[in-house]
């Protein structure tokens, strides 16, 4: 339900393809068995629990929006495809999420744009010598402090607007 894209097509979907484009490239090729799980993954599938969260808890404002974006994303028969377009283009991006502009702290709808570009970045590096990968320790390094950060930043100003979250303890 929340798994990374990669996760979901059983292949990398950011290595270089030898185009000037920094547009991550899905490839109609099928399953491809170098495929490995890396962290990356792990802290995708926080990012889409952290949307998943955040639409949900949304205001009065929108709220159709809002279901509609969970539906595309989450519950669609087609959410499999419409996470992979939504995750992976800036416009479609853009054009999915401006429902959350709507109704929640713009902070938070900001702060989920940024690790998104910040995953899509260290996808790309990671994937560069997919043969390869950087240690576990290292292919995600600081950006689980980051999403912390992120996370708690996100959690305060949901807050400061009247939505409740409830929070986590180690």
């Amino acid at each position: 339900f929340f798994g990374a894209i990669e996760l979901l097509h059983h292949k990398y979907l950011f290595k270089p393809s030898g185009r000037q484009s920094m547009a991550p490239v899905v490839s109609t090729a099928s399953i491809d068995p170098t495929y490995t799980h890396n962290p990356l993954h792990d802290l995708e599938g926080l990012w889409w629990i952290a949307v998943y969260a955040i639409a949900t808890k949304g205001g009065h404002h929108g709220r159709q929006s809002l279901k509609q974006l969970v539906d595309f994303l989450f519950e669609d028969d087609k959410s499999y495809n419409n996470r992979t377009l939504t995750f992976l283009s800036d416009d479609q991006f853009k054009l999915r999420f401006k429902a959350l502009h709507s109704s929640l702290p713009s902070d938070a709808v900001v702060l989920l744009q940024t690790l998104r570009e910040k995953l899509i970045g260290a996808y790309r590096k990671a994937e560069e010598n997919v043969t390869n990968l950087p240690s576990y320790t290292n292919i995600a390094s600081g950006l689980h402090q980051e999403f912390a950060r992120a996370f708690g930043i996100i959690s305060q100003k949901m807050e400061e607007e009247g939505f409740h979250v409830a929070s986590v303890t180690s």
